[in-house]
């Protein structure tokens, strides 16, 4: 320890060095402080030779070479700020590609001999090799933020391919994705992510039925596990919940968070706005929630979406959960969140059936959840959400749920309901008349040429009465 202080005076040591040498070991900070120097040197170096090699398309090769090796430095010893530094650099190499593309007169100066381009296909073959070994580290290494960075520029470089090309990439590109999005905890676009692993599967004859059921099984419990819809919103925003509330909607009301999300939707294959509803509604149509072998998948599906009783989602809810994750123990990742989402159900299917219940009843009913403290956070959450309000008397030990609330969305409900009826009927009557319409237009034409006929033929006959009075009285004149 006196070494140490010794050090430390002898450097005239900040607070922060001060600390790191309170709780270091001396001979550790040596060390570390020599390898350091050659860390950097390294990379500095490597970041030089592949300043010089981008720009010839015919070096490429070398190019991917220095960089996947690089990035193996980086993950042998673990070094994230190194690795963010070698990211940077590529995203910016493909930046300066890019820029090239769209303003190819600011480069029509340029002497290097076979420029990359990025659409030349051979070039396109060596970029998108390097992102994909670089998504591939960026997984290893939990860098999430460069790895969602690098499945855009993969995308877009899968769409310059051939049809046939594209379909070998798209399995490994959205089962990236979605490990991305899950370890990011953007669970809903996890799960979109999935619905296009999913389809690509099941036209997949190498794939046996049970991998097969493993991800339908998969798919389904992440978008159980996905965000329930609220009054707030229909999707989930992205990378704005750290903002305060006043600021926030008018954030995302933005463009630059719109062309987000509609780059993600895209990327996705999505039609429309993402919600948990249409993803619920998909699974739901294509029949993906009955899963050979596992039917615990299709009860605990059912509970949450259309079981009306706060007492069966109690009883069987936690009961199916477990039951399917032992047969297929790859879904044990949502179970948290899935106790949560049936957490969430009970409480909002109880307000149909009560106006107060205890705190001890409704600890009861979700034990599976956790204690009190641990609902109370979630009511918490829950009212500010949205998904239910409620209002706690801690005196009493009662919960009351707000009637206003419930009236206002029973009312919201039957408008809802109201506007499907009246669309129904819009376009029954819109296909009525369209009909009537058709109709009409065919009836006149019918007409039309009825009445072309009858002076066809009218026309017809006196022409031939005319003929034959012509024919009389030549007759006549030839019998004088």
């Amino acid at each position: 320890m006196s070494q140490q202080a010794n050090v430390a005076q002898e450097m005239d040591a900040t607070p922060e060095e001060l600390i790191l040498l309170a709780n270091c070991d001396l001979d550790e900070i040596i060390d570390k402080n020599r390898l350091l120097p050659r860390i950097e040197f390294h990379t500095a170096v490597s970041k030089i030779i592949l300043d010089t090699l981008r720009q010839n398309s015919k070096l490429l090769h070398l190019y991917n070479v220095v960089a996947s090796s690089l990035f193996s430095f980086c993950y042998k010893f673990k070094c994230q700020r190194e690795y963010r530094r070698l990211a940077e650099t590529l995203h910016n190499h493909y930046q300066q590609l890019e820029k090239a593309k769209k303003n190819p007169e600011m480069f029509l100066n340029n002497k290097i001999p076979y420029p990359v381009l990025l659409d030349d296909p051979e070039c396109q073959k060596f970029l998108l090799e390097l992102r994909k070994t670089q998504i591939e580290f960026a997984i290893k290494m939990e860098q999430w933020s460069d790895a969602y960075r690098t499945s855009q520029i993969i995308f877009t470089l899968i769409n310059k391919q051939e049809k046939k090309v594209v379909r070998s990439h798209l399995q490994t590109f959205f089962t990236q994705l979605s490990n991305i999005f899950f370890n990011s905890k953007n669970y809903l676009f996890h799960s979109y992510a999935l619905m296009n692993q999913h389809s690509i599967a099941m036209k997949n004859n190498a794939l046996n039925d049970e991998d097969k059921a493993l991800l339908s099984g998969e798919l389904v419990f992440s978008a159980l596990a996905a965000t329930l819809n609220n009054r707030l919103s229909n999707f989930e925003r992205l990378s704005t919940n750290y903002l305060p509330k006043e600021v926030r909607k008018e954030f995302e009301n933005s463009q630059t968070v719109t062309q987000e999300i509609l780059k993600v939707a895209q990327m996705l294959q999505i039609k429309g706005v993402p919600s948990h509803a249409s993803l619920i509604q998909q699974i739901f149509i294509k029949n993906i929630h009955t899963v050979q072998g596992n039917p615990h998948v299709a009860v605990l599906y059912k509970l949450v979406e259309f079981e009306e009783s706060p007492f069966k989602i109690s009883q069987q809810g936690s009961e199916a959960l477990l039951k399917a994750c032992e047969i297929m123990p790859n879904l044990k990742k949502y179970a948290t969140n899935i106790e949560k989402t049936l957490a969430i159900r009970i409480l909002q299917k109880c307000k149909n059936f009560f106006t107060t219940i205890k705190f001890g009843s409704l600890t009861k009913m979700m034990g599976f959840f956790g204690d009190w403290q641990k609902i109370e956070g979630l009511l918490y959450e829950c009212n500010r959400l949205g998904l239910v309000m409620t209002i706690a008397d801690h005196a009493k030990q009662v919960l009351t749920f707000d009637q206003v609330a419930q009236v206002h969305e029973n009312l919201v409900n039957f408008g809802d309901k109201l506007r499907i009826v009246f669309q129904r009927v819009q376009e029954r009557n819109s296909v009525d008349h369209e009909r009537i319409r058709i109709f009409e237009k065919i009836k006149g034409e019918l007409d039309e040429e009825m009445r072309r006929v009858k002076d066809v033929k009218e026309t017809m006959t006196t022409t031939q009465q005319k003929l034959n009075r012509d024919r009389e009285a030549e007759m006549q004149h030839w019998k004088e």
